[in-house]
């Protein structure tokens, strides 16, 4: 039977799995394949890739939709990359945790970097009282 952590690693790598799944399911040893992108193995980047894509993608997906999916699920794993070569990501068991920590940050900053409507912001030249809005060219015809 899988252990909390391993478990968490498949969900992450292959999205969520039901609990027949997670019984079944074969652990992934993430030390050897950290040791080796340290490294600068490439074949260690791509498993890590693999490890990690999909997971990624379910989570990127659902939060910020299909737009630019790849590009997102690309940055995330760059990120992490560059993370595990770099020596902050020194346990494997903080592997899963620090790549959803990696994709929630970047979710929360392409949410923050999305701009309102025109319609939506505030007029601060009106002397009116604070909050109102501006009319758009369309509500005054």
């Amino acid at each position: 039977m899988m252990n909390r952590q391993q478990a968490s690693a498949v969900r992450l790598a292959n999205g969520p799995i039901s609990d027949k799944e997670s019984q079944r399911s074969v652990p992934i040893d993430c030390t050897e394949v950290l040791r080796r992108v340290r490294g600068g193995d490439h074949e260690a980047t791509r498993e890590l890739h693999a490890l990690l894509s999909s997971g990624i993608r379910f989570l990127v997906g659902r939060a910020l939709g299909q737009d630019k999916l790849d590009s997102h699920v690309g940055e995330c794993l760059v990120t992490i990359q560059d993370a595990v070569c770099r020596g902050e990501v020194q346990h494997p068991t903080s592997l899963i945790s620090f790549a959803r920590v990696v994709v929630r940050n970047h979710i929360s900053a392409q949410s923050n970097s999305v701009s309102l409507r025109p319609e939506l912001v505030p007029d601060r030249q009106t002397s009116e009282q604070p909050g109102t809005m501006r009319p758009t060219a369309h509500q005054l015809n």
